[in-house]
């Protein structure tokens, strides 16, 4: 019996090609996401979980994955209501995060987490998951609570949007923390820039009362600016961080972020 030529060849290569795509999916989980350490409050620029500036929120960030066929990472939370272990809390998957497949580079690494509440501590870990829809092991689990935000006022010197006014080049910051719910919040964090967002000056200081009443602090009370003095005529920024540190220059498990606030210097 005759064999016809061309349909031979065309059926060989038929089975070639199905036989070689039977096998398309990546039977492999991706590795798991790695957490970023979190940063010690006196950094400039923080990282790790960690409050905003902009909302009653919490950020959580993590290492990029590697895997060519990453799909994005699902971040896991539990509310923490009633005091106890993280092992015990029951965990849900709060968001997905999914690579962008364009710019897989730009895919986000880290999570803001909006849907919050002030003094409940949430723990977190990720998974990363790929193409074929195979499940990373959990990451790290990390946990933080927020506090309430500090009031920032308009003390002497200091610009205020309601009214105008300039500061010194050495001008006295102003600030309320709010009495009665917040005893865990101890330590404060001035943060002063320039008005382009570049580090001047950050210092440490002990919370001075539980009453709510103002507490003051003077640029550069400590020497460790990197000026002196402000530049007349200059644009500036400043904020207040608060936070429970579990020790000396160690991150803390607590914290609440103001808004910044920018001022001028009057000119001499």
């Amino acid at each position: 019996m005759s064999i016809n030529k061309p349909l031979y060849l065309f059926l060989l290569s038929f089975f070639v090609i199905a036989f070689q795509c039977t096998d398309v999916e990546n039977p492999n989980p991706p590795e798991t996401p790695k957490i970023v350490d979190k940063s010690v409050p006196e950094k400039f620029t923080e990282k790790g979980i960690d409050a905003i500036e902009e909302a009653n929120a919490i950020i959580i960030q993590w290492e990029a994955n590697s895997e060519k066929d990453l799909g994005g990472y699902y971040i896991y939370r539990a509310a923490n209501t009633i005091n106890s272990n993280s092992d015990e809390l029951e965990y849900s998957k709060t968001a997905t995060i999914s690579v962008n497949y364009v710019n897989p580079i730009a895919t986000a690494t880290e999570y803001i987490d909006y849907n919050v509440s002030i003094k409940i501590q949430y723990f977190y870990y990720i998974r990363a998951f790929n193409q074929s829809g195979n499940v990373s092991d959990a990451s790290d689990t990390i946990s933080y609570k927020l506090a309430a935000k500090p009031t920032l006022y308009c003390p002497q010197g200091i610009i205020c949007p309601e009214d105008g006014s300039t500061a010194s080049q050495t001008p006295t910051f102003s600030f309320k923390y709010p009495p009665d719910i917040d005893f865990g919040i101890s330590y404060f964090i001035i943060k002063v820039a320039d008005i382009n967002g570049d580090s001047l000056w950050c210092y440490g200081f002990p919370r001075e009362g539980y009453d709510g009443s103002t507490q003051k602090i003077i640029f550069n009370k400590d020497g460790s600016s990197l000026i002196d003095t402000l530049t007349s005529g200059g644009q500036y920024q400043w904020k207040i961080d608060a936070i429970t540190p579990t020790g000396y220059n160690t991150p803390e498990i607590e914290g609440a972020e103001s808004a910044w606030v920018q001022f001028n210097v009057k000119e001499n």
